[in-house]
This record gives structure tokens, C-alpha cells and sequence, in this order.
């Protein structure tokens, strides 16, 4: 409902295969170098009032967290979806 924005921090390549629909992709492991790419999204959700939503692949993957430290680093605030793409795959979205 244009609320929440989505970014799936797993590697590219698995977002590749499959992500949350209107998901935006930042792995974790390029944060510092794809931040940029992403950030006018981020400033659009945060100034529209709406969640940013981190996920990873599953509730072990600790990459969301890390993701969420990264950008608190940098003044923005999010949620961690803890199940992840595996949850909402298997969910049947």
C-alpha cells in the first residue's frame, strides 16, 4: 500500500532468483559502496512517514541486523522482518 519500503539485503544473486515484489536490493556485503544508489529511496520513505523493512534469507541470517546497525550508524531507522524471504516464500506471496 506504498507504506513500507522493502530492501532485501541478501547477495544479488538470490535476489535474483527471487525477491519480495517492490523489494529494492542492498547486500549487505556492498552497503558502503551501494548505499548511494538506494538512498534517494530511502529519504523518500522516511520523509513520507512509511517503515523502511530490512530481510534476509531466514531467521538465522544475521545480515538484516547487521544492515540495520549500518544505517542507524547513519541516522535512519528500521525494522527487521526476521523470517525473511524463506517465510514469505513459504507463505505462498
Amino acid at each position: 500500500e506504498g507504506r513500507v519500503l522493502l530492501i532485501d539485503v541478501r547477495p544479488a544473486f538470490f535476489f535474483k532468483l527471487g525477491h519480495i515484489s517492490g523489494a529494492l536490493s542492498l547486500p549487505l556485503k556492498i552497503f558502503d559502496a551501494g548505499f548511494s544508489d538506494i538512498r534517494p529511496q530511502i529519504d523518500a520513505a522516511r520523509d513520507a512517514g512509511n517503515l523502511v523493512v530490512l530481510y534476509c534469507a531466514n531467521e538465522q541470517c544475521p545480515d538484516s541486523l547487521s544492515t540495520a546497525r549500518k544505517l542507524s550508524a547513519l541516522g535512519y531507522s528500521s525494522v527487521v522482518y526476521s523470517g525473511g524471504w524463506k517465510e514469505w516464500k513459504d507463505a505462498g506471496f
